[in-house]
């Protein structure tokens, strides 16, 4: 997701069609705004709207980082999917405190190209990308 300078953010999607083989490329506004920063978004009854996950650095080499804040102590599951949406592996399945978590892996093993984290709460869902690039 990227904003723009008026303030909308607007999400940009890539995937191949398996049967032609075409790349296609999609960008949508997404409505409302929403900070692009870590942390959880609270609404007027103090509720949790949403968490933003962080991938830390976006082109990696050897390995990277997540970070995001849970409003309360849940099961997590981050797990990692490649450019075309194919499970990889999981990279966590477990309990976590609440607030801010930060958890840090190894892709030596993964090859050049682009990966998907998805971390799964009670909460929602949330997807950052990041490249591999020796």
């Amino acid at each position: 997701m990227l904003p723009n300078i008026d303030g909308d953010v607007y999400a940009y999607g890539i995937w191949v069609h398996e049967p032609s083989l075409k790349l296609y490329f999609e960008k949508g506004i997404i409505e409302p705004y929403l900070p692009i920063n870590i942390g959880a978004d609270e609404g007027k009854d103090g509720c949790v709207m949403a968490f933003h996950l962080d991938v830390q650095p976006s082109i990696v080499a050897v390995g990277f980082h997540v970070q995001f804040v849970l409003p309360k102590a849940q099961t997590a599951s981050l797990n990692l999917y490649d450019a075309a949406g194919r499970f990889v592996r999981e990279l966590y399945d477990g309990d976590l405190a609440e607030g801010t978590q930060s958890l840090a892996f190894d892709i030596t093993s993964l090859a050049n190209g682009v990966y998907f984290v998805s971390l799964e709460t009670a909460t929602g869902t949330q997807t950052a990308k990041f490249v591999v690039a020796r």
